[in-house]
């Protein structure tokens, strides 16, 4: 007999070609179902049909539980004895008369496949793996199915006359054989549904997590090396081990009990450790943000650490050989970077160097003409590496001392004002608003100077004053220029020098130049000029009365 899921409970009645069915609840009839001749054993399965084997008519009567109505009926091998279902649905139906079991789909109530198996099956019992076992009482047998696959996986000799089996909670399967007054134990081989974690390097000694049923006690290798530090769960569910060391490249890892083994083509993947051979660029602010590359080999899954820090927006390409990342903040100085994956780290040669951010302290000189052309220096700390501009116009012939603390530059053209001058490294910038002045081009004035000849009588001999005058005007604005020496010469000889009154007038007396005077024909003056005038000059005779 057996029960559906609603509770009513299935009687087969051998000589009546039918079924009761009883309801638990109330403990009476409810139905009476007919089947084929003979029938010998029920089975329910998780859909709720419920299958019934019929010695005698070769077939198997499908009944729907909830109705209690016959909905199939399924043709199997001669003398379908025993039945039982497995945990993905199937149906599984010895047939003692066939030497086979005949495998119906409990969706479809259809056969899916006949398995061979030994001289008269007559006893059936699944496993909770999903293994079905068949019991051949004539050939001293059991036949253990796999239910995924439908196909025997192994064959287990046990003692005369097996006829009956059942499976414990433990998964040891007991065999009652009916011609030896014995029961026979099967151990369930073993079974792997996940290692964890699936890689490891090269090296060896991941840590890897074998999950299963009926581990106890297994021995595993990794592509024939035996793994190391086992340790067993008390369900047998459950490995930990440490994987040995191996090629780089996919594993095969085999799971051995004493009465099966359990062999996992390319379970296990060993990668090779990461190398690296440079970065670039290999230097940045200390503010961090650089972005940089690394190149090197079996870098996939790759973290990236500057002086210890993480990088961040870490990117390797999907052959391994270069990564991507920005730098987090440092301080200033060389850092070393390490690259860490699954199987392994590397330190990348060369490292990364954080660079100080300038900081300007003087220019000189503090002007310069707006045409540019200044050369000027720059003193402050961490300038190597720099550009200059003035007011954002890049300076020319910069150069910058092996220390870093001092620039020379070159000033580009420029508007009349305050500049501001600004230093750019790799390691930020910096800016003096306050240094540096551009100064106006000035055209100087025009000038006219006026010389007034020298009046001398000869007969009695005698000066007439004024004796030496000139006067000074600036042509532009028409207006006499005070203020201003004038110098006084004859043929070379310095006379003297008056400076310019209100009316842009200079008076020289000097008469013992006389004679130098009459010998050179006169005089002259001189005005050197300023940056405000334009220098002139002016010769006056001297006039015999």
């Amino acid at each position: 007999m057996a029960a559906a899921p609603n509770g009513n409970v299935y009687v087969i009645n051998f000589g009546s070609a039918n079924v009761t069915v009883i309801n638990s609840a109330t403990n009476t009839v409810i139905a009476t179902v007919p089947t084929g001749n003979s029938p010998s054993s029920v089975a329910v399965a998780p859909n709720g049909n419920v299958y019934v084997t019929n010695q005698s008519s070769a077939n198997v009567t499908v009944i729907h539980s909830a109705t209690d109505t016959v909905i199939a009926t399924v043709p199997t091998g001669a003398n379908p004895f025993k039945v039982a279902v497995a945990p993905n649905g199937n149906v599984y139906v010895a047939n003692a008369g066939s030497a086979n079991v005949t495998v119906i789909h409990s969706a479809t109530n259809t056969v899916i496949a006949t398995v061979p198996t030994g001289n008269f099956p007559g006893a059936v019992a699944v496993a909770s793996t999903g293994n079905v076992f068949v019991a051949n009482a004539g050939s001293a047998t059991v036949s253990v199915i796999n239910s995924t696959t439908n196909t025997v996986t192994d064959t287990v000799p046990v003692g005369t006359g097996p006829e009956a089996l059942t499976v414990a909670p433990s998964g040891n399967v007991f065999v009652a054989n009916t011609g030896a007054n014995t029961v026979s134990v099967i151990l369930p081989a073993p079974t792997v549904t996940s290692i964890d974690p699936a890689q490891g390097p090269a090296t060896g000694g991941t840590v890897v997590t074998i999950t299963g049923t009926n581990l106890s006690g297994a021995t595993v290798t990794f592509n024939g090396n035996a793994a190391t530090n086992l340790f067993y769960n008390a369900a047998g569910t459950q490995i930990i081990a440490t994987a040995p060391a191996g090629v780089p490249g996919p594993a095969t890892v085999v799971v051995t009990t004493a009465v099966g083994t359990v062999t996992l083509p390319g379970a296990f993947t060993y990668v090779a450790a990461p190398t690296t051979s440079g970065i670039t660029p290999a230097q940045g602010p200390v503010a961090g943000g650089t972005l940089v590359t690394l190149t090197g080999t079996d870098l996939i899954g790759a973290t990236v650490t500057v002086c210890g820090r993480p990088a961040s927006n870490v990117i390797v390409n999907p052959a391994g050989t270069q990564i991507t990342a920005i730098t987090p903040p440092g301080t200033p100085g060389l850092c070393p970077v390490v690259v860490t994956t699954p199987s392994g780290t590397s330190t990348v040669p060369g490292g990364f160097t954080y660079l100080a951010v300038p900081v300007l302290t003087c220019v000189t000189p503090g002007q310069g003409p707006a045409a540019g052309g200044t050369v000027v220096t720059i003193t402050g700390t961490g300038l190597t590496g720099a550009t200059v501009t003035f007011n954002g116009v890049p300076a020319t012939a910069v150069s910058v001392n092996p220390a870093g603390t001092q620039i020379t530059a070159t000033t580009p053209p420029g508007s009349p004002g305050t500049a501001a001058v600004t230093v750019t490294t790799p390691g930020g910038t910096a800016t003096l608003a306050c240094c540096f002045t551009y100064q106006a081009v000035i055209t100087p004035h025009a000038t006219s100077l006026t010389a007034t000849p020298a009046l001398i009588q000869l007969f009695p001999l005698q000066l007439h004053f004024p004796f030496l005058t000139a006067t000074l005007t600036d042509t532009v604005t028409g207006l006499p220029v005070p203020g201003q020496i004038i110098t006084f010469s004859t043929g070379g000889h310095f006379l003297g020098t008056a400076i310019t009154d209100v009316n842009g007038t200079a008076s020289l007396v000097e008469i013992l130049s006389l004679p130098l005077i009459i010998l050179n024909g006169g005089y002259d003056a001189t005005f050197a000029g300023t940056p405000t005038l334009q220098p002139s000059t002016a010769h006056a005779p001297f006039l015999a009365l």
